[in-house]
């Protein structure tokens, strides 16, 4: 790092890193928002759950009326079994042949080995039909998709549900997603990862940069960034606009005070050149006894005190 470097009556200008804050605005939303919907119709039969609940990833919501699809699936156990033991019988027959085929004929242990795949292929399609089953039947259970609380219940008990017909409303509760624009000076120094503090009624709150958006804005000449944060204790609402405030390292010329000069609202300093002394009107701001220039073009200049 660069520092400037002073005597009493001359300062060469260097730039200098310095911190620096910047305070914006960001929209704060749930991380996920989400109405569940229902993966096949049917008539609500039971409710679960309340508006205001906390919930977890695969908690069940509700459950609709399985009709007959309990019974259908049993059916099809009852088929599967009776299929197995004419399989073991069958499979018993081949095997007896085998260790005698004198006794036999090669089309009759052809034949016998034909009836064994036709009853394997037969089990094979009954157990895919009771796996479609089990799943519509699986769909008749309604299941938290992810961690959160409820916030909106839009069927009842009694209710019917259309195939991808809403259920209810549920956001995540914990896990919380900030967007905000900022200027250029500001994006170019924020890298994802970052940490940003979220300030509120007298709390603070550290949230990380999550992705910078490289998208200008021409309205407000700024670009997007988002960012997301976990917290148990701070609690916000629904939708909410909180200050953020970044820590951002930047190059900076600093000069004591006693090198400037205010006239008619201009700051102006006095440089030390070959040709002899000029004077110079600089754009900057002072603050605690230093004037900080807005121009680095100024850098490497020699500049006299003027006290």
């Amino acid at each position: 790092v660069n520092i400037c470097f002073a005597t009493d009556a001359h300062l060469v200008l260097k730039t200098k890193l310095r911190q620096f804050t910047y305070e914006a605005y960001g929209k704060l939303k749930p991380q996920q928002m989400s109405k569940v919907a229902s993966k096949v119709h049917g008539q609500v039969i039971n409710r679960y759950v309340k508006i205001g609940q906390l919930i977890t990833k695969g908690q069940t919501l509700f459950q609709l009326d399985p009709g007959t699809l309990p019974l259908e699936i049993r059916q099809i156990e009852f088929e599967i079994e009776k299929q197995q033991l004419q399989l073991a019988h069958h499979q018993g027959r081949y095997n007896r042949r085998t260790k005698n085929p004198d006794a036999y004929t090669e089309e009759g242990l052809e034949l016998e080995k034909l009836q064994l795949d036709k009853i394997k292929l037969e089990i094979k399609k009954l157990n895919t039909q009771k796996s479609i089953h089990q799943l519509r039947l699986d769909y008749k259970t309604i299941k938290a998709p992810f961690d959160g609380v409820i916030t909106e219940l839009l069927k009842e008990i009694g209710d019917w549900v259309m195939l991808g017909g809403s259920t209810l409303t549920m956001q995540s509760f914990n896990v919380w997603r900030l967007e905000t624009e900022v200027p250029w000076d500001v994006y170019s120094q924020v890298q994802i990862g970052d940490v940003v503090i979220v300030r509120k009624a007298g709390i603070k709150h550290k949230v990380e940069v999550m992705a910078k958006i490289p998208v200008y804005n021409p309205k407000t000449g700024q670009f997007r960034l988002e960012l997301d944060f976990t917290s148990e204790k701070w609690k916000p609402s629904k939708f909410e606009i909180v200050p953020l405030i970044f820590s951002i390292k930047k190059s900076q010329l600093e000069i004591p005070m006693r090198f400037v000069k205010k006239e008619l609202g201009t700051y102006q300093v006095k440089t030390v050149e070959p040709e002899g002394s000029r004077w110079l009107s600089v754009e900057g701001v002072s603050q605690d006894g230093f004037f900080y220039p807005i121009n680095l073009d100024l850098e490497n200049l020699t500049l006299q005190s003027l006290f």
